[in-house]
Parts: structure tokens; C-alpha cells; sequence
């Protein structure tokens, strides 16, 4: 679905540095090392957008340890989720962030956004008739699935939003 990659350029555009955990596969350790190098980062003038795949994954307390690099500014913090946030994110996390849903592209989006690509490329794209037809959402073999909805959460270092399931 594009959530790691959008994370990515969400930092590059920022001029934040990216780090990325998945909250399947770490632990307090990892998260303790990830705000540590942050820490390290802001005292050198450099922010980090650390993304966290799986975000629900992690219980309460592991969650309840961004408060205070969220607000500090330490982090800004871009959580990705399969499941509704509001159900699996600590409240406290939510009061300190904005969500955004995204969807999948429907035939016409695609199209469009390969008739975009192509008058920037200034040629056709090299995709056969079978890529063009794939219906949106199919991943390429290897790639991971994509679920609907998917939805992540970014920290607005300390900005009081409330989250909204209705931000496209």
C-alpha cells in the first residue's frame, strides 16, 4: 500500500532522518536504542520521523513510551496500522496525533496517475496490458499484502488534534 514509502518521503521532505521499526519484530531494547540515537540525532540539530509498522502491536506501556519523546520533540512519530486506532492505540498517543485512512486507487486513479507519469517520463511506461488491467491493490509477487483499511498516525510534536478517521 505504499505506507513505508510515504513515511520515507514524508521525512525527506521534512529533512527528517528515518528510522524504522516494525512492532512485530521489536521490543522495549529497540525502542530504548530508537529514541537513544533520536536523542543523539536532536542534539546535533537533526529530528527523526521513526515509523513504526504494526504500531497496535505494541501493548500500553510500550506505546506509552513515545509520550514523552513525542512531546519533546525528539521523535515525530508516523505509526502504521491495519486496525482502527482508536480501538488499539492508547488515548494518550491518539490526543497527540492526526489520522489519516488511506485507500486503495480505483481503474480511473491508476490511470491517471500513469498518463501523469508518462507526460513527466516524456515516454510510455513499460507496462504491458496485464499490468494496466491488474485490478488496484494486487501486489507484484513478494510484496506484502495490503489490507483495508490502512491507516497511520503522526505526531504533530504536541499539537492538540483529535484524531479523525474521515482525512483522506
Amino acid at each position: 500500500c505504499g505506507k513505508t514509502t510515504l513515511a520515507r518521503l514524508l521525512a525527506d521532505q521534512t529533512e527528517l532522518e528515518f528510522e524504522q521499526l516494525s512492532a512485530i519484530f521489536s521490543g522495549v531494547q529497540d525502542l530504548r536504542k530508537a529514541f537513544d540515537r533520536a536523542k543523539a540525532r536532536r542534539q546535533a540539530g537533526r529530528g527523526t520521523l521513526l515509523f513504526i509498522d504494526e504500531i497496535h502491536r505494541f501493548n500500553r506501556s510500550q506505546q506509552d513510551s513515545f509520550l514523552p519523546h513525542m512531546e519533546d520533540g525528539t521523535i515525530t512519530l508516523v505509526g502504521a496500522t491495519t486496525e482502527n486506532p482508536s480501538f488499539e492505540l492508547n488515548p494518550a498517543v491518539l490526543s497527540r496525533a492526526m489520522v489519516l485512512t488511506f485507500h486503495r486507487l480505483d481503474d480511473d486513479a491508476l490511470e491517471q496517475l500513469f498518463a501523469r507519469a508518462e507526460v513527466l517520463e516524456g515516454r510510455s511506461l513499460p507496462l504491458d496490458a496485464d499490468a494496466r488491467a491488474a485490478e488496484p491493490g494486487e501486489e507484484p509477487q513478494g510484496q506484502g499484502g495490503c489490507r483495508e483499511p490502512s491507516k497511520g498516525a503522526s505526531d504533530r510534536h504536541g499539537q492538540e488534534n483529535r484524531p479523525r478517521s474521515d482525512v483522506t
